[in-house]
């Protein structure tokens, strides 16, 4: 008779312990992992309904210095083995964008890297001399900063430059400089003033500098 009493025990004993693990199966709403941040092709975005659809891996940006801008000199090459079916053609690239390369009229050059622009090229010409090879090159690039700065001289052209960071690559403003009047002379003949102080609290007046722009710092007179 104890012996029953012992088995019967055991048995809501081991009963109990069955009916607990499977509540608290049933409640538990699944592992929580350490936060993380996704990047690259792990990275994606949420449907509302916990499914995360991957995100397309995006390739890097292109190197801004790569890229022509108005103003740059593009020099065009043409070979055939030995020989040179067209002279060379050098020309700057116009406040539109556009080169005007001979036979083939007028092309866009601005946003394209000298690669780009080349291989363009090359489809072009090929419709006219079938052995012939199109090369593309453009002339180092600077823009210009005098005056009142630190260290007024050449700059080199090195990717997308606004007016503040000219000042900056210049070595900042003199004691004596009127920051209200600055002065960009652009190649193709046109003038812009732009105020320091604007340009700070308004992006819109942080006016890009292009290859070739002389930027001048005049004095104030007191």
């Amino acid at each position: 008779m104890k012996e029953l009493k012992h088995l019967t025990r055991y048995l809501a004993v081991i009963g109990g312990i069955f009916w607990a693990a499977l509540v608290l199966t049933g409640c538990q709403s699944g592992p929580v992992f350490a936060d993380f941040t996704e990047t690259g092709a792990t990275a994606g975005t949420s449907d509302g309904k916990g499914v995360v659809a991957p995100t397309p891996y995006s390739r890097p940006k292109q190197n801004q210095s790569d890229i022509l801008f108005i103003g740059d000199v593009i020099t065009i090459n043409f070979n055939s083995g030995e020989t040179q079916p067209l002279p060379a053609h050098s020309e700057a690239i116009k406040d539109d964008g556009r080169i005007t390369p001979p036979y083939v009229g007028s092309i866009v050059a601005k946003g394209k890297s000298p690669g780009e622009l080349q291989d363009e090229l090359q489809k072009l010409y090929n419709v006219f001399y079938k052995n012939m090879t199109v090369t593309v090159s453009s002339k180092e690039r600077y823009y210009t900063v005098l005056g009142e700065v630190k260290a007024a001289s050449p700059k080199p052209y090195l990717g997308t430059t606004t007016i503040l960071d000219a000042i900056s690559a210049a070595g900042d403003f003199t004691e004596f400089a009127k920051k209200t009047q600055i002065r960009i002379n652009h190649p193709n003949g046109k003038t812009e003033t732009i105020d320091y102080f604007k340009a700070i609290e308004d992006p819109k007046q942080n006016v890009p500098i292009y290859p070739g722009d002389t930027i001048i710092v005049p004095r104030r007179l007191f």
